[in-house]
């Protein structure tokens, strides 16, 4: 539900949005954002020469915003120029400007033909801004029965924190001005969700053409950013604090955790929880808390170092610090911890904005331990000494229980002299000799082809008498037994009378038929040589006539 503060404004500071800005706020800003922030692209007019039917924030001459497409615009509060882009800072209030205006000729407004129905306003803006994007602030204005249906702006607010910088609606800041009733109503939540109605003299959606009803909406987000910072440190006198100490087994150490809220708003539920190492012991009731703001000091329960503790609300820029102490017992290092011996202690600061957060400090307890006498039966190596193999200690170890062979040489194998003995003669080296007969290829030497082992083989063997170089028989040798019956060496034998096979009844019959042919054409042949032979008489003695 709208409600209507009790304010009167007057049109001219209307036209600048608040009295703190200048008229000079809401000049034309042609270079200041980017082509394609608004849209759709559609056509324009100008304050001459309105459009011919209802359209919102096409004018491009507007005394008073120039180019009325660019019609969102941010500014810090109490600033002095609506931007396309607004640098936020935590804890700071910023205005959103929306802009709108029928554009339709006023002479449209008889009958309604010009009217903007059911026309409507939707905003929103960023949750959350850090440096690494822009955050961007967006108007809608909308109606059934305008061209284009609905057109859009846009803005953006940005940061150099690295950190998110939250923005928050400052409740019933979103307030509407104009030249009617509606002037200084405010709006409801409804304009960041699906929009609320805007108008002249009520919300009802309903919006006449010319700049005599046009009108804008201001509403304000506040920057918020919350944050917090902690540290913890040691100190052995309790004045100078540092990450770690070199204490002795029974000092008393103090411990010291340094908390401040560094962001822009309230710290809910602080809570601190430190967690000691072994070998310290709690000094109770030595808990103090020490507020820088007020300069005062409170004592804490013991829980600081059990379950935690809640120190509740911290405020904007409030730091303080807690102090306790604990005592280094007389056995912290165990016996052979010699060296340096190192017992951390962390604290875990929980706050309802910012969540968990931890830190360390340090103690550090040296303890010198006796070297051992070094055996003089080890060498720097920490091998035996050969002399020593025969101590009890060491004759079981490995090196001196194994005496090296005499009879291997360093690659493993066994020497030629040792071959003889029963432990090597069977290994392949020592059972297998050179044989004299072989030469280094394997061929039989000469002088050994006369033994049994030797005498068949083919090298051993003298050549053939018979046989030629190319293994042939030669010729004057084919009547001895061994070669007469191989193919060379046969001789040609006659080759047998043809004869007729014999015929049965079928051969016969063609037999008689075949004669039978022959004789009837010797026949013929005969009887056409007796006729040729009259013809060429009776040619001749006609005198070449031919008688019929």
């Amino acid at each position: 539900m709208q409600k209507q503060r009790n304010i009167k404004f007057k049109w001219r500071l209307m036209q600048v949005g608040l009295s703190t800005l200048a008229l000079a706020a809401l000049a034309p800003v042609a270079t200041s954002y980017a082509v394609d922030s608004w849209g759709p692209e559609r056509p324009t007019y100008t304050m001459k020469k309105p459009a011919d039917h209802p359209t919102f924030n096409s004018i491009t001459d507007n005394n008073v915003i120039g180019d009325e497409r660019d019609f969102v615009r941010v500014a810090e509060k109490g600033g002095k120029k609506w931007l396309n882009e607004v640098k936020i800072v935590p804890g700071k209030t910023y205005q959103v400007f929306i802009f709108y205006h029928n554009n339709a000729a006023s002479n449209l407004n008889e009958g309604g033909k010009g009217y903007a129905q059911k026309a409507k306003i939707r905003s929103s803006f960023p949750t959350k801004v850090n440096s690494s994007a822009k955050g961007k602030v967006s108007a809608t204005i909308s109606s059934t029965t305008t061209t284009p249906k609905e057109v859009y702006d846009v803005a953006f607010f940005t940061t150099d924190s690295k950190a998110d910088v939250s923005l928050e609606y400052v409740l019933g800041s979103a307030i509407i001005y104009n030249q009617g009733k509606l002037n200084g109503t405010v709006l409801s939540r409804e304009l960041f969700s699906t929009g609320d109605y805007i108008g002249f003299n009520k919300l009802s959606g309903v919006l006449p053409g010319c700049s005599e009803y046009s009108g804008h909406i201001i509403y304000e987000v506040k920057a918020k950013q919350a944050s917090s910072k902690s540290s913890k440190s040691v100190s052995l006198d309790g004045k100078n604090f540092f990450s770690s100490v070199t204490a002795k087994p029974g000092d008393t150490v103090t411990y010291k955790i340094s908390f401040s809220n560094t962001g822009s708003e309230t710290l809910n539920d602080v809570t601190f929880r430190d967690a000691l190492p072994k070998g310290v012991t709690f000094v109770s009731g030595s808990i103090k808390l020490y507020n820088d703001a007020t300069k005062s000091t409170r004592s804490l329960t013991d829980a600081l170092v059990k379950n935690g503790v809640n120190t509740g609300k911290w405020g904007k820029g409030v730091s303080g610090t807690i102090t306790y102490q604990v005592k280094v017992d007389k056995d912290i290092v165990k016996d052979g911890d010699c060296g340096t011996n190192l017992f951390k202690n962390t604290v875990r600061t929980t706050t309802n904005e910012t969540g968990s957060a931890t830190s360390t400090a340090t103690i550090k307890v040296e303890k010198t331990c006796e070297e051992p006498p070094k055996d003089p039966c080890l060498n720097e190596d920490g091998t035996v000494k050969t002399e020593c193999c025969d101590q009890e200690k060491y004759k079981d170890l490995p090196q001196c229980k194994e005496e090296p062979d005499p009879c291997l040489n360093e690659d493993g194998t066994v020497k030629t002299e040792c071959c003889d003995q029963e432990k090597y003669k069977d290994l392949p080296q020592c059972s297998e000799k050179p044989d004299p007969c072989l030469n280094e290829d394997g061929s039989v030497k000469t002088e050994c082809c006369d033994q049994e082992k030797y005498k068949d083989l083919p090298q051993c063997k003298e050549p053939d008498p018979c046989l030629n170089d190319d293994g042939s028989v030669k010729t004057e040798c084919c009547d001895k037994e061994e070669y007469k019956d191989l193919p060379q060496c046969k001789k040609d034998e006659p080759k047998p009378t043809p004869y007729l096979p014999n015929t049965g009844p079928g051969e016969i019959a063609l037999a008689i038929v075949a004669a039978f042919c022959v004789v009837t054409g010797v026949t013929y042949w005969y009887r056409s040589q007796k006729e040729v032979a009259e013809v060429q008489k009776e040619v001749k003695h006609g005198n070449g006539e031919h008688k019929q």
